[in-house]
Formats: C-alpha cells, sequence, structure tokens
C-alpha cells in the first residue's frame, strides 16, 4: 500500500519538474523580486544621494534583461521562453489587461517608488499567471497587492 501511495506521489512530482516553462516562470519571478529588492536596498543606502535608483525589466532579443541603475550596477540576462510581463497600477484588472515591457521603476532615498502607487507585476507563461506586488513604501513580495 505504502508502496502505491509512493509511486502516485513519484509520478505527480516527476510531471511538475518536467515542465520547463513553470520553472523559467519561477525563475523569471524569482529575479524580478531580487532585483526590486535590491534596487530598494540601493536606494536607501544611497539615502543622501539626491539621485534616484532605477529598476529596468526588458526583453532585448531572446532575453529578459534585469538591470538596477545607481550605485553598484546589475545588469543580468535569463534566457526568454514564451513569457510576457505585464505591469500596472490597476489592481482590478486582468493581468492580460495590463501594459507589456519594459517596466521602469524609480526609487528615491527612502527606498519608496517615486511613484507614490503600488505597482503590480504578473509573469504569464500561458499555464498560470504569478503575480509580484511592489508597494508604494517599495517593498516587494510574491502575490496580490493589498490594498
Amino acid at each position: 500500500m505504502v508502496l502505491i501511495i509512493l509511486g502516485v506521489i513519484s509520478a505527480i512530482a516527476v510531471s511538475r519538474f518536467s515542465d520547463s516553462q513553470t520553472f523559467s516562470s519561477r525563475a523569471i519571478a524569482n529575479q524580478v523580486l531580487a532585483s526590486a529588492r535590491l534596487a530598494q536596498q540601493t536606494a536607501l543606502s544611497r539615502s543622501a544621494n539626491t539621485t534616484n535608483v532605477q529598476l529596468l525589466l526588458s526583453q532585448q532579443g531572446a532575453d529578459w534583461r534585469f538591470q538596477v541603475i545607481g550605485g553598484d550596477v546589475l545588469d543580468l540576462r535569463i534566457p526568454a521562453a514564451n513569457e510576457q510581463i505585464r505591469f500596472g497600477t490597476n489592481m482590478a484588472s486582468s493581468c492580460s489587461a495590463l501594459a507589456t515591457a519594459p517596466l521602469s521603476l524609480s526609487y528615491d532615498g527612502l527606498g519608496n517608488l517615486t511613484s507614490g502607487q503600488n505597482t503590480r507585476i504578473c509573469i504569464a507563461d500561458g499555464n498560470q499567471d504569478r503575480e509580484i506586488c511592489i508597494s508604494s513604501a517599495g517593498y516587494a513580495y510574491e502575490g496580490r497587492c493589498v490594498l
């Protein structure tokens, strides 16, 4: 009986790991979170400087490009599959109704978004939408934005 249960569980687990699209969208979501947090921390560390820190997400050729500009510069590329990165400040609309990348966010010396609004980011891979929220205070987390 235990072997049958383990067999069923392993069959489900193997099917989860074999989907490279799910892995790719998860990697991109993690990089969006890491880049947003790095941008906020960089802005906080440069609070005496009046220049804002920029977070830029764009698709260039077959890669997603993640850039944090200001202080130490991050310039990272991840191969794109067929995901889309969409963003906006409309918390009620579907992910497909949001604008497509490129995305540019600016952080002030207190680590806040200079727009003063929550920003919703969706990574869509055709199977599911992964949502990330960057609050007006600059904090990035996975999930829907809390109003």
